[in-house]
């Protein structure tokens, strides 16, 4: 009886990590109209949440240390009957998610996952890494005059890990723009 409880206990432990390992660190659950949004209290960054309607008109907006709050909830009950955009902005990630307000509850229909590009120079050695998760993206670099000096394209990668030798430009100030599945990150690059 107590190696049946025991292995009853070990099933139920080890069922329960691999739900803890595939969760997502950052996460919404609605009850009734009120999303309640959770944060990765790891990454010690700053965490930009705005709700927008469909327009994109800005109905919220916060920014705050994510050392300042576990989570954040957000009651609904004056909104009406529409689709809205909840958007969240923790470290290199940007979660975008659909949410559906009825008359009396809230529902997230779906989310999209978009990562920041991240840049780092050194001289007119430029190095950029994408994880892109098979988004379509490009690059388009643009000089002091918003002249485009070059653009790439990326279809269907995981993930983009590129060096870029900028010694054949002028010098001067560049701004790099970045298109990842629609969204626009830019950069500024500067040539020596």
């Amino acid at each position: 009886m107590k190696k049946t409880a025991l292995l009853i206990g070990i099933l139920c432990f080890s069922i329960l990590s691999l739900f803890a390992k595939g969760s997502n660190p950052e996460k919404s659950t609605v009850t009734g109209k009120i999303i309640t949004v959770s944060f990765n209290r790891s990454l010690n960054s700053q965490v930009d949440v705005v709700l927008k309607d469909l327009y994109g008109y800005r109905l919220l907006e916060e920014s705050f240390a994510i050392n300042e709050a576990i989570g954040r909830k957000y009651n609904l009950k004056n909104l009406p009957s529409g689709r809205y955009i909840l958007e969240i902005y923790e470290g290199f990630k940007v979660t975008k998610q659909s949410i559906i307000v009825d008359s009396n509850s809230a529902m997230i229909s779906d989310e999209d996952i978009t990562y920041k590009p991240v840049c780092s120079q050194k001289d007119n050695l430029w190095n950029v890494n994408l994880l892109l998760l098979n988004k379509d993206a490009d690059i388009s670099i643009y000089d002091s005059e918003s002249h485009l000096i070059y653009k790439e394209d990326f279809s269907e990668s995981k993930n983009i890990a590129k060096s870029y030798n900028l010694t054949n430009l002028q010098t001067g100030r560049y701004v790099a723009v970045f298109n990842i599945g629609g969204e626009l990150f830019t950069e500024i690059v500067h040539v020596k």
